[in-house]
């Protein structure tokens, strides 16, 4: 397999390749749905075959673009590490059948293929479990997994797994003190220096959770720290980390890589001017229309988006003409409103709350 897409894909079931398709249709990435129904069909084929299928040729300029249509697939993928977190594991059940079989090519080439897209999600159980494996069935070849240091590999997985755990128990455990103090809880500066201490985790999930965290703790608090310009850089820098990292299998913790979202806005309503803040407010409506349209939850940060950029329509152009792109963006967002008074389960979200 040349290509990291398609060996993210070759992980999948057929039904749930079958369910991200729809999700590209739905959401009219063409080329993507394209690339990841050939790859379900075709699994095993090159990438000249590939672009021949996406571009009916296998020139140079076409596999240049079918490599960047690949990396866009690739961030398109949180749509399953979100939803099927657990996708890596049907495989070991594929692995195990090759083993009691005696398929030993087959066997390896499915503990390589495992790894590769273990490491690159960072779906750390998955290769603490794949060590497991390797040591019980092949103690002396020290060909797999690349010739990794395989106990230096368990170790590092285990203690970024012990990391997430003490980044959301603490989280947790500030929000909760927060609450019962009825929010004039005094964070303490021991507590954050933790989060801080894993910004410069080894671990892209580690980062994202640790800033994420930190973040919110600020925020709920409403500390007045959060509106400081060093905060507002973090919150930036953290959205463009997780949007280039979202097949991170972190995806699945949606609510909180979304509420930084919510943060931006709130830290920036402040700073910035009415255009400044639009656009802040554009970017974020642009995510939901492309990644979380599908989504049976809102969220803060969206629907205070909606909420400001409805005003700032009616502030600036309730006297004015509206323009053909303009129009185009209102449709649009229309259209995204009426999806999602369908997709909402509004008995359980509430109206009330919206209105």
């Amino acid at each position: 397999m040349d290509i990291l897409i398609q060996k993210f894909c070759a992980c999948c079931s057929s039904e749930q390749l079958m369910l991200f398709e729809k999700y590209l249709k739905n959401n009219n990435h063409k080329l993507s749905f394209s690339l990841v129904k050939s790859f379900r069909e075709h699994p095993y084929e090159s990438i000249s075959f590939y672009s021949k299928v996406i571009y009916g040729c296998g020139s140079k300029e076409s596999l240049k673009k079918l490599n960047q249509l690949s990396s866009h697939s690739l961030k398109l993928f949180s749509f399953i590490t979100k939803n099927f977190p657990t996708f890596l594991w049907q495989n070991f059940s594929r692995l195990e059948w090759f083993l009691i079989n005696n398929k030993n090519k087959e066997a390896k080439e499915l503990i390589n293929l495992i790894y590769t897209v273990a490491d690159k999600v960072e779906d750390y159980h998955s290769i603490i479990q794949l060590i497991h494996i390797v040591k019980q069935h092949y103690s002396s070849d020290n060909k797999l997994l690349r010739g990794i240091n395989k106990a230096k590999l368990m170790s590092s997985c285990m203690l970024y797994l012990q990391e997430l755990e003490k980044v959301f128990a603490l989280h947790d455990d500030v929000i909760d003190r927060c609450m019962q103090s009825k929010y004039n809880l005094k964070i303490k500066n021991k507590q954050l220096d933790f989060f801080r201490e894993q910004f410069n985790s080894p671990s892209k999930s580690v980062q994202i959770l640790a800033k994420q965290s930190y973040l919110n703790i600020l925020s709920y608090t409403n500390d007045k720290s959060f509106y400081s310009k060093e905060n507002e850089k973090i919150i930036k820098s953290t959205i463009k980390q997780n949007e280039n990292n979202s097949y991170l299998l972190i995806a699945q913790y949606r609510e909180k890589l979304m509420s930084l979202d919510y943060m931006l806005v709130k830290q920036t309503h402040l700073i910035l001017d009415e255009k400044g803040m639009n656009h802040t407010c554009t970017k974020i409506i642009s995510k939901w229309q492309t990644v979380y349209t599908d989504d049976t939850v809102l969220d803060k940060g969206f629907t205070l988006a909606l909420s400001i950029k409805g005003s700032y329509y009616i502030t600036n152009y309730y006297h004015k003409k509206i323009t053909k792109k303009l129009e185009l963006e209102i449709e649009n967002i229309v259209d995204l409103c009426k999806k999602l008074l369908l997709n909402i389960d509004w008995d359980k979200e509430g109206y009330i709350r919206y209105i």
